[in-house]
């Protein structure tokens, strides 16, 4: 006789459906940014200050074994919000050592690599 066991999970029933579970850290989350802002004289409208936030991206280019870093420029409170709460954004521009690739040809434009992505905040 072939039987399969399954273990015993005992069903719980939640007070609040799953994306109120969600919910509670995103609102204790906002209401700490409200609360660092304003003790910096920010009263920030939420809706175009996520519209900046998401402007905000960061391009890598590497050609020839030589990769560069660059950002967009901050726009609206954007720069100002990222200073109350202290973090730092990353550079304008940044350049990482030079690479070394044994294909690579510096006459070649297909060897040029960009690559786009939203920004990360340096911590």
């Amino acid at each position: 006789m072939n039987r399969t066991v399954r273990p015993h999970i005992p069903s719980v029933r939640c007070r609040y459906p799953r994306p109120c579970v969600c919910l509670v850290p995103a609102l204790t989350l906002a209401k700490e940014l409200t609360r660092l802002c304003q003790e910096k004289g920010l009263q920030p409208e939420w809706q175009p200050l996520l519209t900046d936030r998401d402007r905000l991206q960061e391009a890598t280019i590497e050609k020839d074994g030589n990769v560069i870093t660059t950002r967009t420029h901050v726009s609206g409170q954007v720069g100002n919000v990222f200073k109350a709460t202290g973090i730092a954004l990353p550079a304008n521009i940044s350049e990482l050592p030079p690479r070394t690739r044994a294909s690579a040809s510096s006459t070649d434009p297909k060897n040029v690599v960009v690559t786009l992505a939203p920004l990360r905040a340096c911590h």
